[in-house]
């Protein structure tokens, strides 16, 4: 009796437009394949747990990346990534920025924080000189090159006839070879303030890095 009972029930039920799902595992909803659907981006760690951003590390944490990725690159839209929290990621992104050295037609990335600081002169023929605005306020001695010197030079290092030839031997690291020229980085040869020279160091670093990926300025011509 209970079962006819029950059998009434249930086609009661579906007569009504109901429907009954025995299953009793959990469901987790799946994006429709349309793509007319809105997309859902996180916004907070949660989030990523709630979008069912599942980490197989057992250390990791589900974490909603909002404005930069670890590389510095700038995110179009937030993205969910597992991280470890006894790991170091970099507590501070480096964006970059292109400083152009117009006058010689090349420009090297750096830190986007010495964009407003960094400045740079002529301190001779086809060669510039680095420094700070901040050196400069401590030491005048910083004025020229507290960052190093950057030189175009035209031909390559072994031209023949090139005057200089051996005195490039041995410092390929500090030469960037381009079509028909190549740059030439010199690095301070002494120090221009009495009790900064971890802030020097640091620009040095910051110069020479940038030097490594120097570019040329698309359409540049020499004068």
């Amino acid at each position: 009796m209970k079962k006819i009972i029950l059998t009434l029930s249930i086609f009661l039920l579906m007569g009504a437009g109901c429907s009954i799902n025995i299953d009793n595992s959990k469901v987790i909803h799946q994006p429709s394949s349309n793509s007319n659907e809105q997309k859902e981006y996180c916004q907070t760690n949660k989030d990523c747990i709630d979008m069912g951003h599942i980490c197989k590390g057992e250390d990791d944490d589900e974490v909603c990346l909002t404005d930069y990725d670890s590389a510095g690159r700038q995110l179009e839209n937030p993205m969910c990534v597992c991280r470890n929290p006894e790991m170091d990621y970099g507590t501070s992104i480096q964006i970059t920025k292109m400083l152009k050295i117009t006058e010689l037609g090349f420009q090297i990335p750096i830190d986007s924080s010495l964009m407003n600081e960094v400045i740079y002169k002529d301190v001779e023929d086809f060669t510039v000189g680095f420094s700070t605005k901040s050196l400069n306020e401590i030491s005048k001695y910083c004025e020229e090159d507290a960052g190093g010197r950057i030189s175009w030079i035209s031909d390559t290092p072994s031209s023949p006839g090139m005057a200089s030839a051996d005195f490039f031997e041995g410092r390929e690291a500090d030469i960037k070879q381009f079509d028909g020229f190549f740059l030439f980085y010199q690095q301070p040869q002494a120090t221009c303030t009495k009790d900064q020279h971890e802030l020097e160091t640091e620009f040095i670093k910051a110069i020479r890095n940038g030097f490594e990926d120097a570019s040329l300025i698309s359409g540049w011509k020499p004068q």
